[in-house]
């Protein structure tokens, strides 16, 4: 490789530089000292003055023979230089000048070194000027050299993952680190290309299940796998697969059985609706219904009877023994929906109250009847929700009491209770809160009645209202309460006063009270002078509206019709009265509060109707003729009665007949 020849120029002129070094003429010690203690560096001053050159001859002429060209001895009466003063070696000095005896006269000699001295300072001069225009070549920027070694890594790394990506093991393995495919396993049997399901699946050595479609659904890297799969009485499969980059990611592998075939349908026992994912189970083999309900089993060939376990999210677990059947019929299977349902039973000839499945197995009686108990004063109120009851019952010769009953602990609270003189009437749940009216039998008396309501969750009485009156013997004013119904939440309910031997007072009035079930937001929404005006016929025309009548004594006129609805009062006085002596209803709200059902009468026979909370897009129910509503059931299903039986179904209804509870069930029941 040839040096560069601007290096060699920088080196030649470094050599000059050594040669000719300039030293500062106005510092001659320092010139002096650096000269003694560095005797390799030859020291010129060029502005020193002529005598001092010609001092420095004459210390050591040298006289130099033109023909010969050899030095000539010095007989001049000049002092020799002490021989300590020697010429330092290493000082290169231009080629002498020839100087001859003729010319060694002083004048002539003085010119000569005014000559050298010029000479020798156009030589600097022309050196100094080289330097000038000779630069050193720019050292290259660092950035540049990262960006060699940059270029030189990519390189690499490219080179690199050629090398990977040439060799399709390491490839993927590789790829399967950063690129994940959906894919989907798919297992049929051979024979009648039906699911497999509750097959086991390994892929390498995770473990994975079938489900009722016979699928499994795996994100994955990209890359080979091992399969191995299996599953009692079928032939094993192993295999490897890959998993490329590709979309289509499907696999359908076909298990040839080696045992006998059973073939399953699973369906809803209320609503008759195919039920997916049941988990059916026997002894060694697991199997998963397909969205349509089906599955099918591979069991031991040796057997003709199988006992088998449905199991799925709610619903009860179902035992079921079944038979082989060699032309492979399809065997149903129904389960009841889980949960539980609470009524009054009379089975053992005392009213006891009873909890049960939606289809009256696993009965429990929650709290056993008396001899005291009558079927006339006997009721139950379940809760939206089932988790509070109220019995309404006389269970000692002391009076009728109020009892809470919590169906989750089995505990009972008896909250209240009355004497021969009084009575409940029980009004509903709202909520948590239980709403009743405690009234006295002799309403010509200064008794009064109360409106209260039992908080379940803090097992509290709460006064709502307390009626009033005035008077004494036979000349008395009293209040009374009626017409109770429960809308969006809220107690609704009318105030009356009445006379007995004298006038009710001016300024009184007739009212269409609401109030909360806590006692909080107390309100009359319509109003009239209790002498001049009644307020009668409060009927639900809907399940959160009611229709009422402003009758007024003085024009002795039909009443006016009004609607209260959501907290307003609207008049409807172009309906005229017939709208308050129609038959109506009675409306069951769900829990929800979306949905609403009740019976309705049709060609004589009670019908199932199902609407939104405002009987709005009313609809009639596939359940057949004959059943009264009851209640809701977990705002799917209806609870109903036909012939003092209890029945369960779905609230759309489904061909069939409804699911029966018990086959002695309810004297009353009410939500």
């Amino acid at each position: 490789m040839k040096p560069r020849r601007e290096d060699s120029d920088q080196k030649d002129l470094e050599k000059k530089i050594d040669k000719m070094l300039y030293l500062d003429p106005a510092k001659p010690e320092e010139n002096n000292s650096e000269n003694d203690d560095n005797p390799e560096i030859k020291i010129l001053n060029l502005d020193s003055s002529s005598k001092d050159i010609e001092s420095e001859e004459k210390a050591d002429p040298k006289v130099v023979d033109t023909n010969n060209q050899v030095p000539l001895e010095n007989n001049s009466t000049t002092e020799k230089p002490s021989e300590s003063k020697e010429t330092d070696p290493a000082i290169v000095s231009d080629p002498p000048i020839n100087i001859t005896k003729d010319n060694l006269d002083q004048e002539d000699q003085d010119g000569s070194v005014d000559e050298i001295v010029a000479q020798e300072a156009d030589e600097v001069l022309a050196v100094e000027d080289q330097i000038k225009q000779v630069k050193k070549p720019p050292k290259k920027p660092k950035s540049k050299n990262i960006f060699k070694k940059k270029r030189f890594y990519l390189i690499l790394i490219i080179i690199i993952l050629i090398l990977i990506f040439a060799i399709p093991f390491t490839r993927y393995k590789v790829l399967g680190l950063f690129i994940k495919k959906d894919i989907k396993i798919e297992i049929i049997d051979s024979l009648n290309q039906t699911p497999v399901s509750g097959a086991k699946v390994s892929i390498n050595n995770k473990n994975y299940l079938t489900n009722g479609e016979g699928d499994l659904n795996l994100t994955l890297g990209v890359g080979y796998y091992s399969l191995n799969i299996s599953k009692d009485y079928y032939n094993s499969y192993s295999s490897n697969i890959l998993i490329g980059l590709g979309s289509n990611q499907r696999n359908t592998i076909r298990l040839t059985a080696n045992g006998r075939r059973l073939s399953l349908k699973v369906l809803n026992a209320i609503t008759n609706v195919p039920i997916s994912s049941v988990k059916i189970s026997s002894e060694k083999v697991t199997s998963f219904s397909s969205s349509a309900g089906l599955a099918s089993l591979i069991l031991p060939a040796s057997l003709k009877k199988y006992s088998l376990i449905f199991s799925a999210n709610g619903f009860n677990n179902q035992d079921a023994t079944l038979s082989y059947s060699p032309s492979d019929l399809l065997e149903t299977v129904k389960m009841v929906p889980s949960g539980k349902i609470y009524y009054l039973s009379q089975s053992n000839g005392l009213i006891n109250v009873v909890g049960s499945n939606l289809d009256g197995t696993s009965s429990k009686v929650l709290l056993a009847g008396t001899s005291s108990m009558s079927i006339n004063t006997t009721l139950l109120y379940p809760s939206s929700n089932l988790d509070y009851l109220v019995l309404q019952a006389q269970r000692s010769s002391s009076g009728i009491g109020l009892y809470l009953i919590n169906t989750k602990t089995g505990t009972v609270n008896e909250f209240d209770s009355v004497d021969s003189n009084h009575y409940f009437t029980p009004i509903g749940w709202i909520n948590n809160y239980f709403v009743y009216e405690l009234s006295d039998y002799n309403m010509g008396t200064l008794n009064t009645s109360q409106i209260k309501s039992y908080d379940a969750l803090d097992q509290q009485n709460i006064m709502l209202d307390q009626s009033q009156a005035s008077g004494s013997g036979s000349n008395q004013v009293y209040q009374q309460f009626s017409f109770f119904n429960i809308i969006a939440n809220q107690l609704v309910y009318v105030t009356q006063w009445f006379q007995s031997g004298t006038s009710i007072p001016s300024n009184t009035l007739n009212t269409i009270r609401i109030i909360d079930p806590n006692g909080t937001n107390k309100k009359d929404v319509f109003s009239v002078n209790a002498q001049t005006n009644d307020i009668e016929s409060v009927v639900r025309n809907l399940p959160n509206s009611l229709y009422f009548g402003n009758y007024d004594y003085l024009t002795n006129q039909p009443p006016i019709t009004y609607s209260y609805s959501n907290g307003l009062i609207n008049s409807q006085s172009s309906l005229g009265s017939s709208v308050l002596y129609a038959q109506y209803p009675s409306y069951h709200l769900a829990s929800n509060g979306i949905l609403s059902a009740w019976s309705q009468d049709q060609n004589g026979n009670p019908t199932v109707f199902w609407a939104d909370q405002n009987g709005s897009n009313k609809k009639q129910s596939q359940i057949p003729y004959g059943y009264s509503v009851v209640g809701w059931y977990n705002n799917t299903y209806l609870i109903l009665s036909k012939s003092n039986k209890l029945y369960v179904a779905y609230y759309q209804g489904e061909p069939g007949n409804p699911l029966l509870v018990a086959p002695y069930a309810g004297l009353s029941i009410s939500n």
